[in-house]
């Protein structure tokens, strides 16, 4: 059966550790919303040992009947999973958006949005009901360490982070200098191919040895790709 799922390990640098994994549809998988919920509930049971589960989710699995929630509830610990929304566009006004992250914290489920997203809602519809994680956007975070401007940006971006006390994410690092950059910044989460690739021993907190041990002691620390 082709791969469906695809899942990246986040690293929590404080550790270092493994925090969770992002699981995203397989960039191969051509999946509705019906069929990325039904992928998740048969390809995730038992899968990992640990962590919390940053899933994929449409702005409609926070609406509606609650099925899909329900669904993923039925696998899923409630206090092992977030649901990362990659599209806020249907969110038009802070009543709506306080009414769907307080839908999900009633089941104690945590919301993660990005931060794109931020400055289309805006600061106020945002404190009134502050997302529990922030992804950094790819193209903002690539590069950081060189650009002043990208710097900058994200500076902004995390003081708005911690006074509304969500916590960012590092998405897709491909270089250890970012990572580093982002660590020093206060940025703790990171995933991407930095984590799984030659080159880890660029940053500090990461040596070889505590490396090899945590790819034999997480089998997902190189990136799973799993069919289900």
């Amino acid at each position: 059966m082709p791969h469906r799922l695809s899942l990246q390990p986040i690293v929590d640098l404080q550790g270092p550790s493994i925090s969770g994994y992002a699981v995203r549809p397989a960039p191969d998988a051509d999946l509705t919303s019906e069929g990325w919920l039904e992928a998740l509930v048969e390809g995730l049971p038992g899968l990992l040992p640990t962590g919390i589960l940053h899933v994929q989710a449409p702005l409609a699995w926070l609406e509606g009947e609650g099925r899909e929630l329900e669904g993923l509830l039925r696998v899923i610990p409630a206090s092992r999973l977030v649901l990362d929304v990659p599209d806020t566009e249907g969110i038009e006004s802070p009543v709506r958006l306080a009414a769907l992250i307080g839908r999900s914290h009633g089941l104690s489920v945590k919301v993660g949005f990005q931060d794109g997203d931020m400055a289309r809602l805006g600061l106020e519809c945002l404190a009134s009901a502050p997302p529990d994680f922030l992804r950094l956007d790819p193209e903002l975070v690539q590069g950081c360490r060189l650009h002043p401007i990208q710097r900058a940006l994200l500076g902004a971006v995390l003081e708005i982070c911690q006074d509304l006390g969500v916590i960012p994410l590092g998405d897709t690092l491909e270089d250890a200098g970012d990572a580093r950059w982002l660590e020093l910044a206060g940025v703790r989460l990171q995933s991407g191919p930095v984590f799984t690739e030659p080159g880890l021993d660029e940053i500090p907190q990461l040596a070889p040895e505590r490396l090899t041990a945590l790819a034999l002691s997480h089998p997902g620390v190189g990136g799973m790709r799993l069919g289900a």
